[in-house]
């Protein structure tokens, strides 16, 4: 439901937030007693504690709470003007 807020200022949104072949999802799975920040002013690139495993477009990016510094499956979703 959450992306649904994003619809009607980025379209690309529309293929977000649900499951399914072909879909664009991104998964998280955490420890909700566990999760935190680890950034600070000094070391602000620091990465959350508490995340198990992140997938963005299917690919890895954190496994077992290790960050793939390598992987970069990622891509923007911008708005569109009116």
């Amino acid at each position: 439901m959450p992306a649904r807020i994003l619809d009607d200022v980025a379209p690309a949104a529309r293929a977000k937030g649900h499951l399914s072949v072909g879909a664009d999802a991104d998964l998280v799975a955490l420890d909700p007693a566990a999760v935190t920040d680890t950034a600070t002013y000094a070391d602000p690139t620091r990465p959350s504690l508490g995340i198990r495993h992140l997938y963005v477009a299917g690919q890895p990016v954190v496994t077992d709470g290790t960050l793939q510094t390598d992987a970069l499956p990622g891509r923007p979703l911008r708005g569109e003007p009116r």
